[in-house]
């Protein structure tokens, strides 16, 4: 811990009057899992009390560093990027309402009630969603992005309501996109979440901000380097960058509310 609030502070230090927003910890849940459950990353040690310990950990990280950092200048903005699913039942039995409960507030709500207090906003993080029926999730998978994920992206505008209503605290999305090598369903995304956003906003959510992951494409976790989320195409070989044409229709789209406004 030590260690980390040492490299905080020095970050900040360094980097003074020219920040405002401060994530201290992205993803607290997917790194713990993946890394100490399905032991997929490493250090891969397959462990429910070491994931839980390791959440714990994140958890207190964020908090010491949170206070540490308002410490520094109380101008600073803090919070963790949470990667927040949208969770549903599919039907009305009660065992599906119980377990999409559960599944919430594991995936969402232990972290940010214990992180909440030290947070002037909330990072979300938006890919998923759960449906749930009896105790297992059945996602309709009509529409899969390259990694196989059931995409859904008008849907965000029930996560941010959530939260909204349940920490009255401003939001900002820190990170939204698909991974879509042939641009073939980007531009649907990115218009199914502006009106998301629109539909949030309209329902009194204090949204800050958005930002789409990713700008390039880029490496991946473990999958390295061929999930392809960037707005621009990067060739590996040469290095070239390519604007997508989803990328070139959403700027027409912004460059015309910019006007408007």
């Amino acid at each position: 811990m030590k260690y980390f609030l040492r490299f905080a502070e020095k970050i900040l230090t360094e980097l003074g009057s020219d920040v405002r927003y401060v994530i201290t910890i992205n993803e607290p849940e997917v790194y713990a899992n993946e890394s100490y459950y399905k032991a997929e990353w490493p250090p891969q040690h397959q462990s429910f009390w070491k994931m839980y310990t390791v959440i714990r950990n994140l958890i207190y990280a964020h908090n010491k560093a949170a206070k540490m950092i308002h410490g520094l200048n109380r101008r600073y903005k803090v919070s963790i990027a949470k990667n927040s699913s949208y969770v549903y039942a599919g039907d009305n039995a009660l065992l599906t309402r119980l377990s999409a409960w559960m599944w919430q507030y594991i995936k969402d709500d232990y972290i940010l009630n214990r992180v909440r207090k030290n947070c002037d906003f909330i990072g979300v993080n938006y890919y998923f969603c759960d449906r749930f029926y009896g105790y297992r999730v059945h996602n309709p998978d009509q529409r899969l992005n390259d990694l196989g994920w059931d995409m859904h992206p008008e849907n965000l505008e029930f996560v941010l309501e959530r939260l909204h209503r349940k920490h009255k605290l401003p939001i900002i999305v820190t990170e939204n996109g698909l991974a879509d090598g042939r641009d073939k369903y980007r531009k649907w995304w990115l218009g199914k979440t502006m009106l998301a956003l629109s539909n949030a906003l309209d329902h009194g959510v204090d949204l800050r901000g958005y930002f789409h992951w990713s700008l390039l494409d880029n490496f991946e976790w473990s999958h390295g380097l061929w999930p392809n989320f960037g707005l621009i195409e990067v060739d590996y070989e040469t290095m070239k960058r390519t604007t997508r044409p989803s990328a070139k229709w959403w700027a027409g789209i912004l460059r015309k509310i910019n006007k408007e406004r």
